[in-house]
């Protein structure tokens, strides 16, 4: 497929090199010349100085032999703009991210998609709140996802000292909970993931990945919980638009909700806006002012400020005064590393979530949604159609090393596949894959019409 992306910061080039794994023409436009002349020596794109916004710059871009425009840069306008011009051109598929959410909300979408003939619009602030309300309802996850409409989660647990699965081999895991679905996809060790063995041994300091039928949460948290203390108070650094955000659909699930801001006006505005939450004109990096709201009492702290510095030393400060769990969004990715060195439990980038979403749009209708994990792996729902899985037993089909069939979909019906289960047409299969396996897994299980 021929893809036109405009705008080529990290969200572009995330994509511009996943798309190029999968045999896509791409071309990247954006206005920085320096930004440009990376994509060019980095990537094998066409990369193309200029203003997205230019009908004769996407006309260069080769904007009329496109299928595909995704509208990536920095203006929620521009990428409006920038999809109402390919509709112009004839342009079959139109993605753009827009952060406002007057433009996002679902009646907005609808008349956007009508008289914009915009097909997928994506706000990284929604995907952002979304995935720290999916982290707020499994206790001690560091990641969260869900797929199937939500019938299959994916969630990422550290193995502490004294619970359950630390020391046990995954062959003993399965006899813990017999009867419910869930699987250990992968394990995070040392900074490398295994798709493990039932010979593995789950070690202290371990993350695991999780596959489950979503009632199978409630019975496997206490196996990598000490304890599950009902989730009482919550922080939240920033009243901005994604503090709000975070804030009221905190409110829904933590009866506790305090935000902190220092900005007189933004506090002002909060207190307005938000029904339940007690806002705080002062910053969380004031120690006399956290103690006043005592943060050992506090069961989670999530920092979303635009200043970076703000963040990292607000969730430090919170960590240190004993609020038992800490996220924090981070706009740059080398931020990770250095938050994740701190004992940050939960890292998110924006970025990366659209990303994904992205993604689940420009692979097709066999790929329903797509969850990353740890960054590189991925969690891909498939509809199964035809193909050389079909009607046989999974024991004589060969996947790829690096790819495993977490789960088998059925009338909502969640199953843990084993040699002898059959896939059936129109059934949902969810592929968990390292990267070097996800083309040859993907086209195995739901080859192109």
């Amino acid at each position: 497929m021929r893809i036109v992306i405009v705008g080529g910061g990290v969200v572009g080039q995330n994509l511009a090199e996943e798309l190029l794994h999968e045999d896509h023409d791409i071309t990247v436009v954006d206005s920085r010349p320096e930004i440009v002349q990376n994509l060019a020596e980095r990537f094998d794109v066409f990369a193309l100085c200029g203003d997205g916004g230019s009908p004769s710059v996407l006309e260069e871009a080769g904007i009329k032999e496109a299928e595909m425009v995704i509208a990536v840069t920095d203006s929620d306008h521009l990428n409006m703009f920038i999809c109402l011009l390919a509709e112009t051109m004839g342009v079959r598929d139109k993605l753009a991210r827009v952060r406002n959410q007057e433009f996002s909300n679902p009646r907005s979408r609808a008349w956007i998609r009508k008289k914009l003939s915009i097909d997928r619009i994506i706000n990284p602030e929604a995907l952002v709140v979304d995935h720290i309300r999916k982290i707020i309802g499994a206790p001690g996850a560091t990641d969260a996802h869900e797929l199937a409409g939500g019938d299959v989660l994916v969630h990422t647990f550290s193995i502490h000292a004294g619970v359950p699965l630390a020391g046990r081999k995954l062959k003993e895991v399965r006899g813990l909970l017999p009867h419910q679905p869930f699987l250990i996809t992968s394990i995070s060790r040392d900074g490398v993931m295994l798709i493990p063995t039932g010979e593995d041994e789950l070690r202290v300091g371990d993350r695991v990945h999780v596959l489950m039928a979503k009632g199978a949460l409630p019975q496997f948290l206490p196996l990598v919980e000490r304890r599950r203390p009902r989730m009482e108070k919550a922080f939240v650094c920033d009243a901005g638009r994604l503090g709000l955000a975070v804030a009221r659909m905190a409110e829904t699930l933590v009866p506790n909700v305090v935000v902190f801001d220092s900005n007189a006006q933004r506090a002002n505005e909060a207190a307005l806006a938000l029904e339940l939450s007690l806002v705080v004109k002062g910053s969380p990096t004031d120690a006399e002012l956290l103690q006043e709201y005592d943060p050992r009492s506090c069961d989670l702290f999530v920092g979303v400020a635009e200043d970076e510095e703000q963040n990292l030393m607000a969730a430090l400060m919170a960590k240190r005064n004993g609020v038992r769990k800490i996220i924090v969004v981070t706009g740059k990715h080398a931020n990770v590393p250095l938050l994740e060195s701190t004992g940050i439990d939960v890292v998110i980038e924006p970025k990366i979530l659209t990303v994904s979403e992205i993604l689940s749009h420009v692979r097709g209708a066999r790929v329903l949604s797509v969850a990353r994990v740890e960054g590189d792996a991925e969690a891909i729902e498939l509809l199964v159609t035809k193909g050389p899985l079909v009607n046989r037993p999974l024991r004589e089909v060969q996947l790829p090393k690096g790819a495993l069939i977490g789960a088998i979909l059925r009338d909502h019906a969640v199953e843990i596949p084993s040699g002898e289960s059959v896939i059936q047409p129109q059934d949902t299969v969810i592929l968990f894959t390292l990267p070097h396996a996800r083309a040859d897994a993907q086209a195995l299980i739901a080859p192109r019409q």
